[in-house]
């Protein structure tokens, strides 16, 4: 089968050169405050709607801008890491991708389900945020999972 959508396996490294330090500073930003100063900049916005603000469209605005490149680094991260190819690539390992990567989209629907049925106002917009990133966070732990189960296998069969 052709992995031609796939990068190669060197850029894997990068993937997790990246998403380790934007998760740091995602982590820092939604849990401690942390917004360097030098982040501080004008923005353009489509739409800008804040609590006490005037709602804003199409024009200027001042933000922060640390976790929207938090944000945009760990999708890069993750979606770099979720699409490389292996050292050895071979047909079982796409089917268990392709797998993976349904099973990953169940449960991350599954869960925005759960969020639209139990989580109300502020707090289902933090589910949205998360559900930005759960799919490719999902796919790579269940493909994880599987490639470790089919080297336990391949192992106990020698």
């Amino acid at each position: 089968m052709k992995t031609d959508f796939l990068l190669e396996n060197k850029y894997r490294k990068w993937g997790i050169f990246i998403l380790v330090p934007s998760l740091l500073l995602w982590i820092s930003n939604a849990f401690l405050g942390f917004e360097p100063e030098f982040l501080n900049t004008k923005v353009f916005c489509i739409h800008s709607s804040f609590i006490f603000q005037t709602t804003s469209k199409f024009s200027i605005i001042n933000d922060n801008i640390t976790n929207e490149i938090a944000g945009i680094l760990i999708i890069v991260g993750l979606l770099i890491i979720s699409f490389t190819k292996e050292k050895v690539e071979d047909e079982y390992l796409n089917l268990i991708r392709l797998k993976s990567l349904v099973l990953a989209t169940y449960l991350n629907y599954g869960f925005l389900v759960f969020g639209l049925i139990f989580f109300y106002g502020f707090s289902f917009l933090n589910i949205m945020v998360y559900n930005m990133f759960t799919l490719l966070i999902f796919f790579n732990i269940i493909y994880c999972f599987k490639k470790v189960n089919l080297k336990k296998g391949i192992k106990n069969e020698e």
